[in-house]
């Protein structure tokens, strides 16, 4: 862990570039219209793919959980052009997330 991937960043986001998401979206959850905490910091290009954490945004727990679920549209754009998917029903991907978090 901390080590570079072929030359790319690690898997570990550094803190300075932690702080400039958290500024960027005024500690707050950067999902349009959200105002809780940001507490978990997303990759909209997923590092996985990418190897960077250029574009990395600050988020609560649960729009980052809908983020990976794939309910959010153009997530690799602006977060105010960001949307939510439409006719989601909450309480399945409530229920899906919970599942997952608790491994059953």
């Amino acid at each position: 862990m901390g080590e570079a991937l072929k030359g790319k960043e690690s898997r570990h986001i550094p803190l300075a570039r932690k702080h400039e998401a958290l500024r960027e979206s005024q500690g707050l959850c950067a999902h349009p219209n959200c105002t809780k905490l940001a507490e978990e910091f997303h990759h909209p290009e997923r590092f996985s793919l990418h190897r960077t954490h250029r574009n990395i945004k600050a988020l609560c727990k649960n729009h980052h959980s809908l983020a990976h679920l794939g309910l959010i549209k153009n997530e690799t754009e602006k977060p105010e052009n960001w949307l939510a998917g439409h006719r989601i029903n909450l309480n399945f991907t409530d229920s899906l997330v919970q599942k997952y978090r608790v491994g059953v």
